[in-house]
């Protein structure tokens, strides 16, 4: 993996994509960053599943962008469990890109 030469403090933010993202400190060796906005407002799709929905859509177009920007190499996978909120309805785990 490649290191982006950013030169941000923690809790500081950065541009990418036309995107402002707040840096975090380091865990486990990975740096997580968050949008500091709201992204998208988007219904989550007909059938309520992730994987056919709009805002999956739209995320992975900025995903896109975002590897564009600062190359494919540095963006890590991860995955993470989809539990709605009320607990009543089971989603499967998904795979998701960071950088």
């Amino acid at each position: 993996m490649n290191k982006v030469k950013f030169n941000v403090a923690d809790k500081a933010t950065f541009t990418v994509a036309g995107i402002e993202f707040i840096k975090f400190p380091e865990v486990n060796g990975k740096v997580p960053i968050v949008a500091r906005d709201i992204l998208f407002n988007s219904r989550f799709g007909d059938d309520n599943d992730f994987s056919n929905s709009d805002i999956r859509e739209k995320l992975n177009e900025l995903l896109e962008k975002i590897k564009a920007e600062v190359g494919a190499e540095n963006i890590c996978s991860f995955e993470t469990d989809l539990t709605a909120l009320d607990g009543l309805k089971p989603y499967p785990a998904l795979e998701a890109e960071i950088g």
